[in-house]
């Protein structure tokens, strides 16, 4: 079975400008290099939490996946 868009003999070569038009092109023949943007610093500023000595802040996340399965226990245990 053929494809109708192949045909036998059929070359692929497709004639292509390769060099910048338009606008783009710099009017001196040479590109100019792009200067960097004035950046501001990201600055964060800390806040102190008021945890308790022994509480990694770090670690908050694993804290509450704690007490909730605490919660849990003492919810299935509350039921018997």
């Amino acid at each position: 079975m053929r494809h109708l868009d192949v045909s036998p003999g059929e070359l692929d070569d497709v004639c292509m400008r390769t060099t910048p038009a338009g606008d783009n092109e710099p009017s001196n023949g040479a590109a100019e290099p792009e200067r960097p943007r004035a950046v501001k610093p990201l600055t964060i500023k800390g806040h102190p939490l008021g945890l308790r000595p022994g509480l990694d802040d770090r670690r908050l996340n694993q804290l509450i996946d704690d007490l909730e399965v605490e919660e849990a226990t003492l919810k299935l245990e509350s039921r018997r």
